[in-house]
């Protein structure tokens, strides 16, 4: 975290009366930090347009029984693409996916026990990988 102080400045209320404040600005950046690498798999260069949800549903279940033990979370992370095809695949898979709220009040999706967030960064125009 960093924090930038100004010291002491003039701040004006809601009437522009002015007084004095101690002002300073913070800053987080949060990261991600993995203890244990077999614990990332990556499903990439999925075809939102073209994807069976049930085919995408069923390869996540498959990797996340190869997901090592005593981890507590599972995250999928995807963008607006991804997190579309998984919300209507909730309404053929009830059991499987459903919506629930995360500590913030926010509508979330879940495949059993991942977490499915969305992530703005991932692109749909990433190039293919190769093995």
């Amino acid at each position: 975290m960093r924090v930038e102080h100004e010291g002491r400045v003039t701040a004006l209320d809601d009437d522009e009366g002015r007084f004095q404040v101690y002002r300073s600005y913070y800053k987080c950046q949060w990261g991600i930090a993995v203890e244990n690498p077999k614990s990332i798999i990556r499903l990439a260069n999925i075809d939102a347009a073209t994807v069976d949800p049930e085919a995408l549903l069923d390869k996540i279940l498959s990797l996340g029984r190869r997901m090592p033990e005593g981890a507590s979370t599972y995250i999928v992370y995807g963008n607006y693409s991804a997190q579309d095809v998984l919300d209507k695949a909730a309404y053929k898979k009830p059991n499987v996916i459903f919506p629930t709220s995360d500590p913030w009040g926010r509508p979330l999706t879940m495949i059993r026990n991942f977490r499915v967030r969305t992530v703005e960064a991932i692109l749909d125009t990433e190039e293919q990988i190769t093995a």
